[in-house]
């Protein structure tokens, strides 16, 4: 439950996003490639991530569109206004227009808005994922540390440690 798990980290998170997050494979002329399919309620979501290419703000998308990181999008060879195909592990698919194209360096992602989950069958929209942003001046460790103690967590990814490892791997090569 959303409201119980806020309630329970108290005044150490600052906003939250409550996603359904899928692994799914993306398909366009026979491509195949693995892809996290994110949706949300969220009608705002620059507070968590800045849906960008070259300086130019992507819009989050509208019912049966999508954004996708610019890596999938070239791997795929799609622009926007081109169409791609999702599928899940039982098979179930949903076909969404690009609408936008954002810079990405970990993983591939295709954003989409919850009405569109809701009428792709076969595809749940419950809450397993969150982005949650900590209040400002806040322990990143702790504040973690608390909201990891709620029964509705089972995982947390602090994107600062992300962002270190990544930054360390690129200083290696």
């Amino acid at each position: 439950d959303q409201a119980a798990f806020l309630k329970q980290c108290g005044d150490t998170v600052k906003s939250a996003a409550f996603l359904s997050m899928y692994s799914v494979n993306a398909d366009i002329n026979g491509q195949q490639k693995a892809v996290y399919l994110v949706g949300t309620d969220t009608p705002d979501m620059t507070p968590f991530m800045r849906f960008a290419l070259d300086g130019e703000v992507q819009a989050y998308p509208g019912d049966g569109e999508t954004i996708i990181n610019d890596n999938l999008a070239r791997i795929l060879g799609v622009k926007k206004g081109d169409t791609i195909t999702l599928e899940d592990g039982d098979h179930d698919t949903i076909t969404l227009k690009v609408t936008g194209i954002f810079y990405n360096v970990i993983y591939n992602y295709a954003y989409v808005n919850m009405n569109t989950l809701r009428s792709a069958k076969g595809f749940e929209t419950g809450v397993n994922a969150a982005y949650v942003n900590f209040a400002d001046g806040a322990d990143p460790y702790q504040a973690a540390a608390k909201a990891g103690s709620s029964d509705y967590v089972m995982a947390i990814t602090i994107s600062q440690q992300t962002m270190d490892l990544v930054g360390k791997s690129l200083e290696s090569m």
